[in-house]
Parts: structure tokens; C-alpha cells; sequence
């Protein structure tokens, strides 16, 4: 599915329970899907990963019990990156920068999602996805 300027981008919106739970759910071609607890940043990763997925018409299930997550595989990239892409001075190179930012992207969207689930329609989403200011500047951690 893709948004188009006469088509809008369907709503986050809040469904409150009797028992005082507050759902988020997000009606996509007449389906509501819940997402989670409401205004969590589980729920806000699931829309923004929904989304992106319909987008490039892919689709994704949640993470099962001891699945290693993309946020796990990129922490462990990060490490290796940090100590190889280094001058002879041991200063950072600029592919620390670069990798940190791309890493960023693949993050917003995929952060619990398994890594055997990962597919060429994520990079399709990542790469579809418009690039949003974040602030990070080189020095900053990861996190």
C-alpha cells in the first residue's frame, strides 16, 4: 500500500478499556491492528514498523522467547565497529558515523524484531522511510 497525497496516513489512536487499560490500535484497508499498550514506545515501534511494512507491501510477526533481536545484532555490531573502524592513531574513521546513522534507521523500525525475520522488504522500508533529523552527532553513543 502506498500513501498517496489524496490518501492519509491512518491514525495512532488510543482505545480505552473498561478494566483501565488503554490500547493502541491502528485501522489499516479496514483492520484494526492493536499495537500494544497506548503512547508506549513499543506500541509507537509497532505503528512506525506497520506502516513502513505496508508501504512496501511486506508484512512481519512479533518476536518469540529468546530470539535474538535486530537491537541485540546492531548493540554487537556497534561493538566490533567501535574497535575496528579506527586511524593507526586510534582515532574513529568516518564509517563509525555513517554506520552509527544507518544503524539508527534500521532501529526506529525494526528494534524487536527478530533477526530471522528480517527480509529484503525491511531494507525496501528502511530505504522508503524519510530520513528525520535525530540530533545524533558523531560522539554520541549509540543508545
Amino acid at each position: 500500500m502506498s500513501f498517496s497525497a489524496s490518501c492519509r496516513k491512518p491514525a495512532y489512536r488510543r482505545q480505552k478499556r473498561p478494566d483501565g487499560r488503554d490500547l493502541a490500535f491502528v485501522v489499516v484497508d479496514g483492520v484494526r491492528h492493536y499495537l500494544g499498550a497506548y503512547d508506549s514506545p513499543e506500541s509507537r515501534e509497532a505503528y512506525d514498523r506497520l506502516l513502513a511494512e505496508r508501504a512496501a507491501t511486506g508484512r512481519t510477526s512479533p518476536p518469540g522467547p529468546g530470539e535474538i533481536t535486530i537491537t541485540d545484532l546492531c548493540a554487537h555490531f556497534w561493538e566490533h565497529a567501535q574497535r575496528y573502524y579506527r586511524h593507526p592513531d586510534g582515532t574513529p574513521t568516518g564509517e563509525q558515523a555513517s554506520m552509527k546513522l544507518a544503524l539508527h534507521r534500521l532501529r526506529v523500525l525494526y528494534a524487536s524484531l527478530p533477526v530471522e525475520q528480517f527480509s529484503p522488504r525491511c531494507f525496501k522500508a528502511i530505504a522508503r522511510k524519510p530520513v528525520e533529523p535525530t540530533g545524533a552527532k558523531p560522539g554520541n553513543s549509540l543508545d
